[in-house]
């Protein structure tokens, strides 16, 4: 019985001493993967909309467009169109550039859309006279040439957004016709 157990206790640390570099190295992985999380949201918090404020007049809306831009492609849609938001409501200049910056964030999406990345419909794609859908639709056009793929992803949007933002399918056929005559080409 005695040899039994030493045999079984044995066993236990063999296979212990087996496990330790899958061990060392599952522990190496993680501090990695951590790494790199951190890296990665001290890049995303770098991104400051408000370092626009001490640009000249004339290049401040060029400064808007590179920032939004950062923030599609680093948080998404949602968030450049919530600092889209908080621009309109704290800059007395904004207003005036709004669609055309919001034309900027349709066609920045548009352009992580069309390489597999996918993002959620919200009713903030109805923000500055739907310049979203101008863009992202434009683009569609422009990039696939594909009337019934542009079509589809206006039916998609009335599903997602007709009880919210009803003219949302309407402004996404809009956009198709900024894509079919090259408005801003």
């Amino acid at each position: 019985m005695i040899r039994l157990l030493n045999n079984k206790s044995l066993f236990h640390k063999i296979s212990f001493k087996r496990l330790v570099p899958y061990l060392l190295a599952l522990i190496l992985i993680n501090f990695l993967l951590i790494s790199l999380l951190m890296v990665r949201k001290q890049t995303i918090a770098k991104i400051d909309i408000n370092s626009c404020n001490n640009i000249k007049t004339s290049q401040i809306q060029q400064c808007w467009s590179d920032k939004l831009e950062q923030i599609v492609r680093q948080k998404g849609v949602d968030a450049a169109l919530e600092t889209v938001d908080s621009l309109y409501q704290n800059q007395k200049d904004f207003a005036q550039t709004c669609h055309a910056l919001t034309h900027q964030i349709g066609k920045d999406t548009f352009a992580l859309y069309n390489s597999g990345i996918n993002f959620k419909l919200t009713t903030k794609t109805a923000f500055c006279a739907y310049g979203f859908y101008h863009g992202f639709m434009e683009d569609l056009i422009i990039t696939t040439n594909n009337l019934k793929q542009a079509q589809n992803f206006c039916d998609y949007v009335d599903q997602q957004l007709k009880n919210q933002a009803a003219d949302s399918k309407l402004q996404c056929y809009h956009g198709i016709g900024h894509g079919t005559v090259g408005v801003h080409n």
